[in-house]
C-alpha cells in the first residue's frame, strides 16, 4: 500500500524477531506475515496515520491470503501482535526525540 505501512510491517518483523517469537518451533512464514501485517495496521492507527495511508483494506486482503481465509488463524495470533505493538511503542516512548526514531512517521 504505502511506504509508511511497509516500514511498519518490516519494523514489526524486526520486533517479532527481537522478542524471539519468530523463532518458535513450528512457526511458519504465514504466521510471521499475518502478525507483521496485523501489527502494522494497529501501529498505523495508533500513530494517527490518515485513513488513506493506513492501508487497512490491503492489510485485510493480505491477512486473508496468509491465513487461508481462516479468521481463527489470525485471531490466534492477536496476542503475539499485541506484544509486538507494545514493544515498539515502549521503545518509541523511551526515545527522547521521536523524530530521531522514525522521522517519516513522527512528522
Amino acid at each position: 500500500e504505502g511506504s509508511k505501512t511497509t516500514w511498519l510491517h518490516e519494523l514489526a518483523h524486526a520486533a517479532d524477531d527481537r522478542l524471539g517469537q519468530a523463532r518458535k518451533d513450528g512457526d511458519s512464514k504465514e504466521n510471521r506475515e499475518i502478525v507483521a501485517e496485523l501489527s502494522a495496521a494497529v501501529l498505523a492507527t495508533l500513530l494517527g496515520l490518515p485513513d488513506q495511508e493506513r492501508g487497512i483494506p490491503a492489510a485485510v486482503t493480505y491477512i486473508r491470503h496468509y491465513s487461508g481465509n481462516k479468521v481463527s488463524k489470525a485471531m490466534g495470533l492477536i496476542d503475539r501482535a499485541c506484544r509486538i505493538v507494545d514493544s515498539i511503542l515502549t521503545a518509541r516512548d523511551s526515545v527522547t526525540t521521536p523524530v530521531a526514531a522514525a522521522p517519516e512517521i513522527a512528522a
